[in-house]
């Protein structure tokens, strides 16, 4: 069995039953987007999960908005819950969440690291 990481099998929930949902075709990164807003993240928050800023966050939601026809964050919402995707959406935003998780730590690893004056010999 390959071990697959949060990232990959998100790439493959999204190819495989998110990059078209209803008819209405998303980018990967709005199929993100729309993971934390249907499990009611602020776009600040989304905008953390994503390391992004919250202006590209409501640029991506205006986008949606657009796709969708729709006028709010709760009709996008709707749209998901609608379409029968809606344990996808949230098993890729528990996903989304590991990833986020792993990133953190890696980061608070390199600075670790680098505030160590760190020496390998090879004798």
């Amino acid at each position: 069995m390959a071990f697959k990481t949060s990232d990959q099998e998100n790439k493959a929930i999204y190819s495989q039953g998110l990059k078209t949902i209803s008819g209405v075709n998303f980018t990967y990164r709005e199929i993100d987007v729309i993971a934390c807003l249907v499990n009611q993240r602020a776009e600040k928050k989304v905008a953390a999960i994503l390391s992004v800023s919250p202006k590209t966050v409501n640029a991506h939601v205006r986008n949606i908005m657009i796709k969708l026809s729709c006028n709010s964050k709760e009709d996008i919402i709707d749209f998901i819950e609608n379409s029968g995707k809606i344990l996808l959406i949230r098993r890729y935003y528990s996903n989304l969440l590991i990833l986020n998780s792993f990133l953190l730590k890696l980061k608070k690893i390199a600075q670790v690291i680098n505030r160590k004056n760190i020496n390998c010999s090879i004798i």
